[in-house]
């Protein structure tokens, strides 16, 4: 079985783990799949960031730019012409499949990648302004700056895990607890509501 199973995986991606259990076979097909357990595990707590980030973010632009702040002119001038491509494009794959471009279908399809930019600093004067305005429960010594940082390292390890690489190799008690900090700042609520009902920290435990 494990010259079939390493064929369907490949040689180069298996290499990794096979080095990783140093060269047992047995201990690296373990190790294979507790990573994908892991995969598994992190992802309502990355979906949960993710959609408490856009749905603090996308109230702001309806504030400040209209409720179809995708097609304000206003807005289209602080993204420049990449960002506003990505919002008519996402306008017009929603329309393509015969809906219609609302604010709640916008919110959900743009990228994680779109609403972590926009805390970038050129966004700072023209949305948060406190940037408590738009997180309250960031405390008062913390940035827009710790907002964009600790969501791109959510976004990055969202990332790998949805392009089924490994993360074993990551500090993954550090990214965990990033994750579940990020998501205490969007919304304190749904964090402590989640926590119980997370199992990675158990998986960690368990590695082959």
């Amino acid at each position: 079985m494990f010259p079939q199973l390493v064929r369907h995986i490949s040689e180069d991606r298996f290499s990794t783990y096979l080095e990783a259990a140093g060269f047992d076979a047995d201990r690296a097909v373990a190790l294979y799949a507790w990573n994908m357990q892991l995969s598994a595990s992190f992802y309502p707590l990355l979906s949960a960031v993710e959609i408490c980030l856009r749905n603090r973010i996308q109230p702001r632009l309806a504030t400040v730019f209209g409720e179809t702040w995708w097609l304000a002119p206003e807005l289209h001038v602080v993204m420049g012409g990449t960002g506003k491509g990505i919002m008519l494009r996402a306008a017009k794959a929603i329309e393509k499949r015969g809906g219609r471009s609302t604010a709640g279908q916008m919110t959900a399809e743009l990228c994680f990648g779109f609403w972590s930019n926009m805390l970038l600093p050129k966004y700072e004067d023209h949305l948060w302004q406190p940037v408590q305005s738009g997180f309250p429960d960031l405390p008062g010594h913390l940035s827009l700056g710790d907002l964009h940082h600790r969501s791109e390292r959510v976004r990055d390890l969202r990332n790998r895990i949805s392009h089924h690489e490994h993360i074993f190799r990551r500090d993954l008690t550090e990214e965990y607890s990033n994750a579940i900090t990020l998501l205490a700042w969007l919304g304190p609520e749904k964090a402590a509501w989640i926590r119980p009902r997370l199992d990675t920290m158990k998986l960690l435990r368990a590695r082959p």
